[in-house]
C-alpha cells in the first residue's frame, strides 16, 4: 500500500513545516482532491476569535510518480500560497534537469528528503485568499501531535483523518 511507504516521508516534511513556524495537518481536501499535508501558519490570535492565515503550504508526498505529483501540485496551487512535492532523495538524484524544470515551470517546489530536507527548487508564492479553510484548519491544527509518532498511515474513510495502518 503505498500511501504506508509514503509515511516513511512524512516525520522529514513534519519537521520541515515546523522549523517554518507552520502546524502540520493531514489529509486536506483541497480542489478537488485530498492534499497529503497543508502548513499552516496563523497570525497571532486577539480574544476568542479564529485568527486569519499568513500562510497555507500544501505538500504531496511522492515515491515515484512525477507527472501525478505535478498533476496534483498544480490542482493545488490555486488554494495556497506555495506548493511542494517531497520525494525521495535517491529518486530525485535520478532525475533528469528537463524533468526538474518542469517542476520550476509549473511554479511548484521540489524537496529531496534523506534524514533531511533539501529544498531543490523554490515554488513561485502565490496570492489566495483561504478564509473558507480557516475554521477547518484551526481545528485540525493540533492533530499531528498524537500522530506523529506512528511511522504509519492511512485514511479514515468516515473522517478523511490519518490513523494507523497495521
Amino acid at each position: 500500500m503505498s500511501i504506508c511507504i509514503e509515511g516513511k516521508l512524512r516525520r522529514p516534511v513534519i519537521e520541515w513545516l515546523q522549523s517554518r513556524g507552520m502546524n502540520p495537518v493531514f489529509e486536506v481536501y483541497l480542489a478537488g482532491g485530498t492534499c497529503d499535508i497543508v502548513g499552516v501558519q496563523f497570525s497571532d490570535r486577539i480574544g476568542r476569535r479564529i485568527p486569519s492565515i499568513k500562510q497555507l503550504v500544501s505538500v504531496e508526498l511522492k515515491m515515484d510518480d512525477v507527472a501525478g505529483v505535478l498533476h496534483q501540485c498544480s490542482n493545488n496551487r490555486n488554494r495556497v500560497s506555495e506548493c511542494w512535492a517531497a520525494m525521495p532523495a535517491d529518486r530525485i538524484n535520478r532525475m533528469r534537469k528537463s524533468t526538474v524544470d518542469k517542476f520550476i515551470e509549473a511554479g511548484v517546489g521540489l524537496l529531496s528528503i534523506s534524514e533531511k530536507v533539501e529544498q531543490i527548487c523554490v515554488p513561485k508564492e502565490n496570492k489566495v485568499d483561504s478564509s473558507r479553510m480557516i475554521k477547518k484548519l484551526w481545528r485540525r491544527r493540533d492533530e499531528w501531535k498524537s500522530r506523529i509518532d506512528s511511522q504509519k498511515f492511512k485514511r479514515s474513510r468516515r473522517h478523511g483523518l490519518i490513523t494507523q495502518c497495521y
